[in-house]
């Protein structure tokens, strides 16, 4: 069964959590069966506060055991092999002990950070996937489903609107 969550953050900048239908993301959970949760606002000044912010959320929500775990977890896949996908898009992803079913965070992020490589665009959009270490089937078709939708400009903006105008860094 998949889930559809939205995450505000309040003024105070702590994130609330509140289930709510959001056609785009409602269809995206329904596509890959997953559980889908949507971070609006997610205040971060670096790719690793971003990574933090968002495993600690799956954590206060209860989809995550240990965060510092997860957070490793992630932190070593993108050392090993960068995940920004598209302009102003990253997809991190691991699978974990820490977590008992696939679980996708989408987090539209207050303000642009880099990811990877350094010198590309800014990051304003992520889609964390955290799923058990025996989901392999399962976590692969979502990631490959993931890889489709933020490839596809015309259906990223019908899902999550139009980006924020963020300007390349030069080089």
């Amino acid at each position: 069964m998949s889930t559809v969550v939205q995450r505000g953050v309040h003024m105070s900048g702590v994130p609330d959590l509140a289930e709510l239908q959001i056609e785009g993301v409602a269809e995206l959970s329904r596509e890959i069966g997953a559980t889908v949760l949507l971070a609006r606002g997610l205040p971060a000044a670096s790719r690793e506060k971003a990574l933090l912010g968002m495993v600690e959320q799956l954590a206060a929500a209860g989809f995550i055991h240990d965060a510092g775990v997860v957070l490793d977890a992630l932190l070593e896949r993108e050392r090993i092999a960068p995940t920004g996908l598209a302009p102003g898009v990253a997809v991190p992803h691991c699978r974990s002990e820490m977590v008992e079913r696939l679980v996708v965070l989408v987090a539209l992020l207050a303000q642009p950070v880099i990811f990877d490589p350094p010198d590309g665009p800014p990051v304003e959009r992520i889609f964390l996937v955290v799923a058990p270490q025996g989901a392999a089937a399962q976590y692969l078709e979502v990631l490959g489903k993931i890889s489709r939708l933020v490839r596809d400009r015309k259906a990223l903006e019908a899902l999550l609107g139009p980006p924020a105008r963020v300007p390349r860094r030069s080089r």
